[in-house]
C-alpha cells in the first residue's frame, strides 16, 4: 500500500517545488541580501490601514488592489505616504499604469526629498532630487534605461537601497543604478507619487537588508 502512493506523492512534491520556484518571480536582488520580511501587503481589506496616509489625491483599495487617482482640486500630484522608518531596504511590488504616463517611488530624508525611481514614457529613471532650500540645486538624472511601460499591463519592480547605492529593476528588463553619499541616511517613509488616473499597485513587500 505504501508503494502504491509513493510515486504520485513524489510527483506532487515535484510539481509543488516547481510552482514555488515560478511564484518566486524573475526579479532577484543584484547586490543587497534580503533579511527579515517586514512588510507583506496584498491589500486584501477595505481600507488603507495603519501607516498609510493619502497626502494628496484619491487613494483607495478596490478589489484587493491599491488604486490611485489625481484630484484636480489639489493642483498637485497624488501622493501616498507609508510611514516606516528605514535606512537600507529592499522593496518589491507590482504596478499597472491605466492612464497616467508616469509614477514615482520616492525616498525622503528628514529634511525633504532625497531620490526617486520614475517609471514613465522615457523608461526607468533614477533621479536625485533637488534641495528645495538651495535655489541653485536641480534634480539630477543619475541613470536611465529606455523601454516602454505599456498601458494596462502589470509590471514588477524591485528596488534595493544599501548605504550610498541604489539599484532598481523592472520585469520588462529595465535596470538603473547609482550612488551618492547623501543616500546613506535614515529615511522616514516610502512615498508613491503619480499624475493622472489611474495607478494600480499590489503585492507590496519590504525586507530589511541583511548584514
Amino acid at each position: 500500500m505504501i508503494h502504491r502512493f509513493r510515486k504520485p506523492l513524489l510527483i506532487a512534491l515535484a510539481l509543488t517545488a516547481i510552482s514555488v520556484s515560478l511564484n518566486a518571480g524573475e526579479l532577484k536582488p543584484s547586490f543587497a541580501r534580503p533579511g527579515k520580511l517586514v512588510v507583506d501587503d496584498s491589500f486584501g481589506r477595505a481600507k488603507l490601514g495603519k501607516g498609510w496616509a493619502a497626502v494628496k489625491g484619491d487613494w483607495r483599495i478596490k478589489g484587493g488592489v491599491l488604486t490611485a487617482a489625481e484630484k484636480k482640486a489639489d493642483k498637485h500630484a497624488a501622493v501616498l505616504n507609508f510611514a516606516r522608518p528605514n535606512t537600507d531596504s529592499i522593496v518589491s511590488f507590482r504596478f499597472k499604469l491605466d492612464g497616467p504616463k508616469t509614477f514615482n517611488l520616492s525616498f525622503n530624508h528628514a529634511k525633504g526629498h532625497l531620490f526617486r525611481i520614475i517609471a514613465g514614457p522615457d523608461g526607468l529613471v533614477l533621479q536625485k532630487d533637488k534641495n528645495k532650500k538651495d535655489p541653485k540645486s536641480k534634480p539630477v538624472r543619475m541613470s536611465t534605461a529606455k523601454g516602454p511601460f505599456k498601458q494596462g499591463c502589470w509590471f514588477d519592480m524591485l528596488v534595493e537601497v544599501r548605504g550610498d547605492k541604489v539599484v532598481a529593476q523592472t520585469s520588462n528588463g529595465l535596470k538603473v543604478s547609482g550612488s551618492h553619499p547623501d543616500f546613506a541616511t535614515k529615511k522616514p517613509n516610502y512615498r508613491f507619487v503619480m499624475k493622472g488616473q489611474h495607478l494600480l499597485i499590489d503585492d507590496l513587500k519590504i525586507w530589511d537588508v541583511a548584514d
